[in-house]
This record gives structure tokens, C-alpha cells and sequence, in this order.
């Protein structure tokens, strides 16, 4: 199995290299990781290299934060399909504010 970090990590330096010259020597800093859930279904030298735990400066996450959304941008697109761009855009900015917003407000529980 593969993750998109896993595939964009080959050749991104060389892509941005190419594309966005200015840009590569900050791609050159870049670590990419696999959270946690993820990297269950990765190669055996995923789990040493792209593992947040073992990755200096990372700190103890899952790294599934950035997952936790997608149940609820899925409803927000059920509800948005028929929509133009433009009001499907605004719905969707909507919605993740709410949801950055309750995420704030509920964080110290």
C-alpha cells in the first residue's frame, strides 16, 4: 500500500526544482510522515523513516488530525452537489470554519 506522502516524497524536490525553482530550497527541509492509522498498511521501511514517533521535532501526535474532518466535509458535499462553484466554495468555507470554531471551543475538554 501507498500513501500520498509516500508517493509525492519521491520526486517532489526534483518537481519543485523544475516547476518552482524559488521554492525548492524550502522542499529540501521538508519531513514527510505518515500518521499513525495509515502506516499500518505500509511497507516495513515506512514504519522506521516516515513514522511521526520517530521523527526528530514531531512530538507525540497521531497525525490524524487532518483526517478527522472528512466524515463531515463528505455530508457538506451531499448537500453542496447541486450548488454553483461559487456558493459550493462559500458552503464549504462555512463549514470548515464551524468546525475549526468547535474544535476551539471544545479543545479543553
Amino acid at each position: 500500500m501507498c500513501d500520498k506522502g509516500c508517493q509525492y516524497d519521491v520526486n517532489l524536490l526534483a518537481r519543485f526544482k523544475v516547476q518552482f525553482p524559488d521554492l525548492a530550497p524550502l522542499i529540501e527541509h521538508l519531513v514527510v510522515v505518515i500518521n499513525k492509522l495509515h502506516l499500518q498498511g505500509h511497507k516495513e521501511d515506512c514504519h522506521i523513516v516516515k513514522a511521526p514517533q520517530l521523527t526528530k521535532g514531531c512530538g507525540r501526535t497521531d497525525g490524524e488530525g487532518v483526517e478527522r474532518p472528512w466524515p463531515h466535509s463528505n455530508e457538506t458535499a451531499k448537500i453542496t452537489q447541486d450548488q454553483n462553484p461559487g456558493h459550493r466554495k462559500d458552503t464549504f468555507d462555512d463549514t470548515n470554519a464551524d468546525w475549526n470554531y468547535r474544535k476551539q471551543v471544545t479543545m479543553g475538554e
